[in-house]
């Protein structure tokens, strides 16, 4: 196991365990064929950045599964990367407007 099988190295490998105010914003893509539990903790760790008062946007990608999202980032004109390049350009035009 990569994380062994101490409870406590697990809590400290959540990202859930790190949520806190005041954290950068955060785009969450899920494939449409994930892996067993990942878009439903991909939804608890959104619910908990929202809740700590942090934007994050969470979107399931159709037609892709675990291991080939990331090959589309690359790739003009896809779903995938549009809203990377949107996610970006937003916040960095946010950054820009609020002096960080």
């Amino acid at each position: 196991m990569v994380f062994g099988t101490s409870p406590e190295v697990y809590k400290q490998a959540s990202p859930l365990s790190h949520v806190s105010k005041g954290l950068p914003p955060f785009l969450l893509l899920v494939a449409e064929a994930e892996v067993p539990r990942l878009a439903v903790m991909a939804e608890e760790f959104a619910a908990a950045l929202k809740k700590a008062g942090n934007k994050a946007d969470l979107k399931e990608i159709n037609g892709c599964t675990h291991q080939n999202i990331i090959n589309r980032l690359h790739k003009d004109g896809n779903e995938v990367s549009r809203l990377v390049l949107a996610f970006i350009k937003l916040h960095a035009a946010t950054a820009q407007r609020s002096g960080s």
